[in-house]
């Protein structure tokens, strides 16, 4: 799960389980190294590209219908 707050950064939240077998959740702060959204009459498509601080970058694409997004 992403949740994005400001513009600048977002917060990746994940559920791990340990080789004990308990859950724990994890969670990592990604930079927002560039995004774009284009808003049309019923609805609006947008993407973001997000980088860890080891430098991995993961791009998430989606489309909004009725005020639900959907990835792609």
């Amino acid at each position: 799960m992403f949740q994005c707050v400001q513009s600048f950064e977002c917060v990746k939240m994940t559920s791990v389980t340990t080789p004990d077998d308990l859950l724990t959740t994890k969670v990592e702060i990604l930079s927002v190294e560039e995004y774009s959204f284009d808003t049309y009459f019923l609805f609006a498509k947008g993407s973001l590209k997000l980088v860890s601080d080891d430098g991995i970058v993961e791009e998430m694409k989606g489309v909004n219908v009725g005020g639900f997004w959907i990835e792609y």
